[in-house]
């Protein structure tokens, strides 16, 4: 634990582990059973770096709000926005609580990658660890390669394409199967076929120590506008060793505080987590693919993604 942080009373999720709560999301992730590897972007620094001296600020230009008046700013797509004041941390609190409260979320995901280039990702579905939530995952890279997860009542479903596969081990089973649904029953490596899913982007982004009260403590709250919502946005620290990083969050105004993006920078390498639909998600339209094949017992412990 870093000086000085302590997690927030809406810390109410099974937390992760705290070398998992580091990452803004999977970085080479452990996906299936064996070394898995899914090639994505934008983690925050590890550990063995020198600690973040206090949140990183990003270029803003609204005007910030203290605790004692309403601030007003003229937001994209013309017009003045006027927000409550709020304080940084009773914010990101009422935020968390709404998401551990949630049922189901939309993620869209831009980022870039030293290794694959760019890449975007899609999860939708259950946000919260149930054994019977459903959801699905799209991957798309730039340079080539796509994967798409299904989970289904207990069943998750994987399929890759040959670009994707390429970048795995040559004797991974999954290269016979490129452009296949395989099938993985309830007792498969569930925490790696999940490696994706709604619910842990959400635990790993927000939840644990993974962003907690310290983080935005002294971060000025700004009114704007996001996607036609009016939005509160407020910096945090870039985390362990992230002094060169920065985070951004963006929460809807209103009786629902929404997180609506997240944004994620460091070097050259930057992020962008858009968040929609909460309780309002559907899967049930992908379903269970047909067709699908289930592998050898003695295969599924060698896969790789």
């Amino acid at each position: 634990m870093r000086p000085g942080s302590s997690a927030a009373s809406s810390d109410v999720r099974e937390r992760p582990s705290t070398a998992a709560s580091w990452r803004l999301w999977p970085v080479r992730c452990a996906a299936l059973a064996g070394s898995a590897s899914l090639v994505l972007a934008g983690c925050l620094p590890g550990e063995g770096e020198e600690e973040s001296s206090g949140p990183s600020s990003a270029p803003l230009t609204t005007t910030s709000t203290d605790s004692s008046s309403s601030s007003s700013s003229s937001a994209s797509g013309g017009g003045e926005q006027t927000c409550e004041a709020r304080q940084p941390t009773d914010l990101l609190t009422q935020a968390k609580d709404y998401m551990a409260a949630s049922q189901n979320v939309t993620i869209e995901v831009d980022g870039s990658n030293e290794e694959t280039g760019d890449y975007t990702l899609s999860a939708a579905g259950a946000s919260e660890d149930k054994k019977n939530g459903s959801w699905r995952v799209l991957l798309e890279q730039d340079e080539g390669g796509t994967l798409e997860m299904r989970k289904v009542g207990w069943t998750r479903f994987v399929k890759a394409d040959e670009a994707y596969l390429e970048g795995t081990e040559k004797d991974n089973p999954l290269r016979e199967h490129a452009d296949q649904w395989v099938k993985f029953g309830w007792d498969a490596d569930s925490e790696s076929l999940d490696s994706l899913s709604p619910a842990t982007l959400v635990d790993l982004n927000f939840f644990g120590e993974s962003l907690d009260a310290w983080d935005v403590d002294g971060s000025g709250v700004r009114c704007t506008e996001l996607r036609g919502r009016a939005a509160l946005q407020m910096d945090a620290a870039a985390g362990r060793g992230g002094g060169s990083g920065s985070r951004v969050l963006w929460i809807a105004q209103g009786a629902e505080p929404q997180m609506l993006q997240l944004a994620f920078t460091k070097g050259e390498q930057s992020t962008t987590m858009r968040f929609s639909d909460w309780n309002e998600t559907d899967v049930s339209r992908w379903g269970a693919p047909a067709g699908a094949r289930s592998l050898k017992e003695d295969e599924a412990g060698d896969i790789e993604m």
